[in-house]
């Protein structure tokens, strides 16, 4: 009467949504401080961006993502405020792509999401080359 139920599995590619999540660096400074970074996640591949903040391990809290940083860290609110426009700027990026009609994200990378929200200009290589205008011409 019925017939049979088709059940679709999902794998790991069909996901469509990216996730931010902040991790403290493996490696500490001197002053026993460890970068926080910013970790894409989409489609199976990673992307990280640097934050250029330091903090205390003790003094993080990676589920807090608008907050992590407790009030007992050194300039905490500003590091909080880098970390939160991180955020919010994955936010909109992610929401922007999601009703675009030219891009697909299905179809993008994590790096590809980390070069909207960083910029193109910062995540493009710089030449490594520095070339001046007399460099150029050798004869």
């Amino acid at each position: 009467m019925f017939g049979k139920i088709k059940i679709n599995k999902l794998t790991k590619t069909d996901y469509k949504m990216a996730s931010l999540t902040l991790r403290l660096g493996s490696r500490s400074k001197k002053d026993g401080t460890y970068p926080v970074v910013a970790r894409i996640s989409h489609r199976c591949t990673n992307a990280i961006i640097c934050t250029n903040v330091h903090v205390m391990q003790g003094n993080f809290d990676p589920l807090n993502l608008h907050r992590p940083i407790s009030k007992k860290e050194y300039m905490a609110e500003h590091k909080n405020q880098i970390l939160s426009d991180i955020v919010r700027r994955f936010d909109e990026v992610v929401f922007d792509l999601q009703r675009s009609e030219t891009v697909v994200l299905s179809e993008l990378t994590a790096n590809d999401i980390r070069t909207y929200v960083v910029g193109e200009k910062k995540a493009a290589k710089k030449d490594p080359v520095k070339r001046t205008a007399n460099s150029s011409d050798f004869m």
